[in-house]
């Protein structure tokens, strides 16, 4: 995923994201900057939280803009593959539904629901769910 800045900051860079079956997280990403007067790279950052953020943040507003809610009942979410991009999913959703009923309904596969809900739990309130 390629970008370049504005000439004044004489920089571009290129992210790299990878699925390697058994990593956890499944999916990792790095972003490499370079200098644009002379090739040189000038940073190589792990970009995994921002790469879910960005991801959770489009999926969230994705579910705001297509959303239906009719009536005064709660906003129903169904979340299946609870990673961190469901987790970062989630972390939007409800700050862009702040003090709106929401109910939250997980796939089970394995522990990963509960797991999802135990992860939440300590970031934040999620009486909610």
């Amino acid at each position: 995923m390629p970008c370049i800045l504005p000439e004044e900051y004489h920089t571009f860079g290129v992210k790299v994201v990878d699925r390697i079956r058994g990593n956890h997280p499944a999916l990792k990403s790095k972003l490499s900057l370079f200098d644009t007067l002379t090739g040189d790279m000038t940073a190589l950052m792990d970009s995994n939280w921002i790469t879910s953020m960005r991801t959770g943040a489009v999926a969230a507003l994705a579910a705001q803009t297509f959303s239906v809610h009719r009536g005064d009942g709660p906003m129903v979410y169904a979340i299946m593959g609870l990673g961190n991009i469901a987790v970062s999913t989630m972390q939007c959703l409800l700050a862009l539904f702040d003090g709106q009923p929401t109910v939250v309904k997980l796939l089970r596969y394995k522990n990963q629901a509960e797991a999802f809900a135990e992860l939440l739990a300590e970031s934040q309130d999620l009486t909610r769910l």
